[in-house]
């Protein structure tokens, strides 16, 4: 059965088993009811949301936020690391430390700490979680695998290879960012061209040639923005997660399953593709960071205030690779 999540996680937000108990103050907050400790483990059934509030959340707010599949996770301006939602497989039961980024993949996280080392956890049946050695600028989590950029510029990625999209190319100056989708994974180059390999039955890798300032993969699609703020997609657009507004410039895009979104100048979310909760952004609210995944979308205020709209389950756990 599907549930409408909606959180402001600006406050604190408590929603077990049904029954939803909230508190939000400017100044100051109260938990009514029972508080959960952060430092406990914590695993979901099919009709439970949970959001734990650690303490570093309550003054300091969050920098960042990565939707996955059915959890999410954000970076405190602290560099702590906190997440919520589905732990079947402990990818929601974050690691203590200080982070410099966060990414959420299908069923499992993948975080950089501040030396650059690549630390995930979470379903690693497909080796997803088992993070290489070295120093990274960058990581990007994708359904069943991952992909971080080398403080060089160089691509490795990790997990499920059954398409191709963890044999990672190598190029001649380095990459400047990387982003896992579905089953493929992409790159931009030093000129700003799109460098994509996997799987390709939806033309999620066929690039174009403008030159991108940001990229970002979706399950079967894939979208960038030019120069100009102006969003380009390519792949799946069976429910027009592929065709970008023409009139809007953006400065960030975050592509799912069947909707995509982005963040255009004034702050305001924008999406399109098919008509789900998760593609119904909050009409009033200006945005700094914004993340989506199959069913549900979050964003974080410049303020660190974050919000989360969607639907809690879906069939996005049976969705296929082409």
């Amino acid at each position: 059965m599907k549930r409408m999540l909606t959180l402001v996680l600006a406050g604190i937000g408590l929603f077990v088993g049904g029954s939803l108990e909230f508190a939000y103050a400017e100044s100051g907050f109260e938990v009514p009811g029972p508080q959960l400790r952060p430092e406990i483990p914590l695993t979901l059934d099919e009709s439970d949301i949970v959001f734990v509030p650690p303490q570093f959340y309550r003054t300091d707010g969050l920098a960042q936020v990565s939707v996955g599949g059915r959890h999410s996770c954000g970076l405190g301006f602290g560099g702590q690391l906190v997440c919520w939602g589905d732990n079947q497989f402990g990818q929601a039961t974050a690691p203590s430390g200080i982070f410099s980024a966060v990414s959420a993949g299908l069923r499992h996280t993948c975080a950089l700490t501040v030396d650059g080392e690549v630390v995930c956890f979470g379903d690693n049946r497909l080796g997803q979680s088992r993070a290489p050695q070295g120093l990274f600028g960058q990581i990007s989590s994708g359904d069943g695998h991952s992909c971080a950029l080398s403080l060089g510029g160089q691509a490795s990625c990790w997990g499920d290879n059954s398409r191709g999209q963890s044999r990672a190319p190598s190029a001649a100056t380095g990459f400047t960012q990387i982003a896992a989708g579905g089953a493929h994974s992409c790159a931009l180059q030093t000129d700003g061209r799109a460098l994509c390999w996997g799987s390709a039955g939806e033309g999620q890798t066929r690039a174009p040639s403008a030159s991108l300032s940001l990229i970002d993969a979706g399950r079967n699609h894939t979208c960038g923005l030019q120069i100009n703020g102006q969003a380009v997609c390519w792949g799946s657009n069976r429910d027009g997660q592929s065709r970008a507004p023409t009139a809007t410039a953006f400065v960030s895009v975050s592509a799912g399953v069947v909707h995509t979104c982005g963040l255009a100048l004034d702050g305001q979310a924008i999406c399109w593709g098919r008509d789900i909760e998760a593609a119904a952004p909050p009409e009033d609210d200006a945005f700094s960071r914004l993340s989506v995944g199959p069913e549900h979308s979050c964003a974080v205020t410049p303020a660190g205030h974050a919000l989360c709209w969607g639907t809690l389950h879906g069939n996005d756990a049976a969705a296929e690779h082409r």
